[in-house]
């Protein structure tokens, strides 16, 4: 996926460290970037891993200029990152070695090969492996996109693979001295969010809400010795702590808390959208559309993978998600429709996997006219992307305030007496149908 085409997706990553900090997209800063543009290894074998910077439109884009990649008044840096994997196969590897062995042993007449003969047909595949890869077989590219807002230092790249990003935050230490950058999934997103409103002491105390209770063998997460690591009281969310922040299930949190509010007549959320999104405060509507990837969040019953039907049903109105989440399972990734309430803003269709903060599939709003540059429209579909990004932040925002304030107890009730309610009306047209399994459907429910 990329910004200025096509369908929209992007992880979120943040600046830090205030040495040298630019503030905007200026000469200089194109300048950086240009000195770290990509190359390839001139001679002999390449590196197993090649990165650099580009220019934006594509992988061997490396023309910086201010007109065509400073965006919004030199306020947003749009710029590439590509990353080379120069890899062969294990199986052309074993193959190689194979038949440089089959050629020895017919050169030397015996059926098995010495040691040294063996070796001499391992340095003759790897001399051919070298050979290849020089000529640049095996070479893999990928390209993604980057769009910094300098000042505040926010920053979204429309890779989602871990060596891509990896490769996006080497690079931008070497480039920029005494600044690195932070990918940002829902826990360090929370962190920032409520250390601005100074609460920080409450995401150090938070834990995992009780919505539901356990599925029959599900009392919480264990180590390898079999000691708990939660209070049997909350649900584990093993996916939050295997990620490595274990607050990331504030994502997933808000995706039940926003269904909860679609299905009870409050689809529109008050929030405020930061300043490098446009700014602002208004109401922003949702949809939970199209797509609901649940997990256990006691991890006993797996995963469900839920898709709208062609009737065009929406996932959450389905019976097996709303008995899902009446058995444990939690929302991961889920199609959104996004729209500012007081209608200043077109709406978008997407998919956010909320733990991981990720953007995918995103469809921007269409152009009210059509653009007579091509930097206008760059600019136009910079701002639409900063702004989606902050309506999804701001939304997350208004939870975290809820979240961690004296209303919470009573809204996590609320949707714990919505959740029981499917589970009675699941319980109850199974009864009607087949009565003589009341007692056992009333102790699952």
């Amino acid at each position: 996926m990329a910004f200025m085409s096509g369908r929209v997706g992007f992880v979120r990553l943040q600046v830090v460290g205030a040495n040298g900090r630019p503030t905007r997209a200026d000469d200089a800063l194109l300048k950086q970037l240009g000195e770290h543009v990509f190359q390839e290894t001139s001679v002999g074998v390449p590196l197993a891993l090649e990165s650099g910077f580009t220019a934006g439109e594509h992988l061997y884009d490396s023309s910086f200029s201010l007109e065509k990649n400073a965006l919004m008044d030199g306020a947003v840096a749009w710029f590439g990152v590509r990353v080379d994997t120069n890899t062969p196969p294990a199986e052309i590897r074993r193959a190689l070695r194979a038949q440089h062995e089959a050629a020895l042993r017919k050169e030397s007449g015996r059926e098995r090969l010495n040691r040294a003969e063996r070796a001499e047909a391992k340095d003759m595949a790897e001399q051919a492996l070298a050979s290849h890869l020089a000529d640049g077989h095996y070479r893999r590219s990928v390209h993604a996109e980057v769009l910094w807002h300098v000042a505040s230092g926010v920053v979204l790249c429309s890779a989602t693979a871990g060596n891509t990003i990896e490769a996006l935050c080497a690079r931008f230490r070497e480039v920029f001295d005494g600044l690195s950058l932070k990918p940002i999934s829902a826990g360090p997103l929370a962190a920032g969010m409520l250390s601005k409103r100074g609460r920080t002491r409450e995401l150090e105390d938070i834990k995992p809400s009780l919505f539901m209770k356990a599925p029959s063998g599900g009392r919480g997460a264990h180590d390898d010795d079999g000691v708990p690591m939660y209070d049997f009281n909350a649900p584990a969310v093993p996916w939050a702590h295997a990620g490595g922040e274990p607050t990331d299930f504030l994502g997933n949190e808000m995706l039940i808390w926003i269904w909860h509010r679609c299905e009870t007549g409050a689809p529109e959320v008050g929030a405020k959208v930061p300043e490098w999104a446009g700014g602002g405060e208004g109401r922003i509507a949702l949809a939970l559309d199209r797509a609901l990837d649940s997990s256990c969040a006691w991890g006993v019953t797996g995963t469900q993978a839920l898709r709208g039907d062609a009737g065009g049903v929406a996932p959450i109105r389905l019976a097996e998600a709303k008995e899902a989440l009446a058995g444990g399972k939690w929302p991961r990734k889920s199609g959104l429709i996004v729209a500012d309430g007081e209608g200043a803003a077109l709406p978008w269709s997407l998919t956010l996997h909320a733990d991981k903060w990720q953007v995918s599939g995103g469809a921007q709003p269409k152009p009210e006219e059509a653009f007579e540059t091509p930097a206008q429209e760059r600019a136009w579909r910079c701002a639409q992307t900063l702004q989606l990004a902050g309506m999804l932040e701001g939304v997350f925002d208004a939870f975290l305030d809820e979240r961690t304030s004296a209303r919470w107890p009573a809204t996590r009730e609320a949707i714990k007496g919505w959740i029981a309610a499917r589970g009675e009306k699941k319980a109850a047209a199974m009864v009607e149908a087949k009565p003589e399994v009341a007692q056992a459907v009333g102790s699952d429910a």
